[in-house]
């Protein structure tokens, strides 16, 4: 079966946008080579979309974020969803699992668009009436056990520990909640985007490791003991407004310190080796290169002495 045009959702959480979303497009690209493939989405992670897919359609969100407010918010994206049902889509798919989104692909399944994917399990229609009659309960709106639903039949798994059973994918969650959650067994993950090195970083390089540091509360620190130690330091908040510049950077580098954020993700996508700071994020999920203990508060001097150790082979 060949879809004639898909348009794909994820839009909440810039992480997920990077490491969900590419590997998604790439893997509808591969499935439906003649469809008109199209990604809803927001943010910086728009430019990172282009970035790796250049020829893919991107529908930005016209304001980011959406509005706090039930009421506004639902407005909003009942606009969006005006627009959706204009384009005439064959094919509607939603990885996203946060309320909004799942509001959007309900109410546009309510339409009768073909929507597969995950939405809201209460029709637009009872929402509004248990909104107006003060029944609906904040729990509904703020815990997806509540309210998610969806057509995939492996999205139960993602309410599991998944990562103590079994073997770990290569790539962490992403690949686990697109391979076993959404039924993408095909799944070539691939998170990779060309971009050029950035020439500056490539020739220091030549003289010792380069290390990017992600946006950590210890950053400046964390650059000056790097510096003094006589590696090539660099900071990511200092590349806030490019993308591209970001990549190209992290791609001449050979290590970032970094927490789970986009920041790791956009590492990947460049070949960096990543250094994950943990804190309260399970290690293994994201599967890193090297980690943090789950929990352990970050010492610098323990960080510096486990990069030395890094690279002293």
């Amino acid at each position: 079966m060949t879809e004639k045009k898909i348009l794909i959702i994820r839009m909440h959480d810039p992480s997920d946008v990077v490491a969900v979303g590419l590997p998604a497009v790439r893997y509808f690209k591969q499935q439906f080579p003649e469809a008109d493939l199209e990604l809803l989405t927001y943010g910086p992670q728009t430019e990172f979309i282009k970035l790796a897919e250049p020829r893919l359609q991107v529908m930005p969100l016209p304001q980011e974020p959406w509005p706090d407010n039930i009421i506004p918010a639902m407005e909003y994206f009942i606009g969006i969803a005006g627009k959706i049902i204009e384009g005439e889509y064959s094919q509607i798919v939603n990885l996203d699992t946060s309320f909004m989104p799942c509001f959007l692909a309900r109410f546009l399944k309510d339409a009768g668009e073909p929507v597969v994917g995950n939405f809201i399990g209460m029709s637009v229609e009872q929402l509004l009436t248990e909104f107006q009659q003060q029944s609906l309960s904040p729990d509904y709106v703020n815990q997806s056990q509540n309210y998610l639903q969806s057509s995939f039949l492996g999205m139960p798994k993602w309410r599991n520990m998944w990562w103590q059973f079994g073997t770990t994918p290569d790539n962490g969650y992403p690949e686990f909640y697109l391979r076993h959650c959404c039924g993408f067994d095909q799944l070539d993950f691939e998170l990779q985007v060309d971009v050029e090195a950035n020439h500056t970083l490539l020739k220091k390089q030549m003289s010792g490791p380069v290390i990017a540091v992600g946006q950590l509360p210890e950053e400046k620190e964390i650059l000056k003991r790097l510096e003094k130690e006589g590696y090539e330091a660099w900071a990511l908040s200092d590349y806030q407004d490019s993308v591209r510049k970001t990549l190209s950077c992290l791609k001449a580098s050979d290590l970032i310190i970094s927490q789970p954020d986009t920041s790791y993700w956009y590492a990947k996508s460049a070949g960096c080796k990543t250094l994950l700071i943990s804190g309260d994020i399970e290690p293994t999920t994201l599967m890193p290169d090297y980690a943090t203990e789950l929990g352990e508060s970050l010492v610098i001097d323990e960080l510096l002495s486990d990069i030395r150790e890094l690279f002293a082979g």
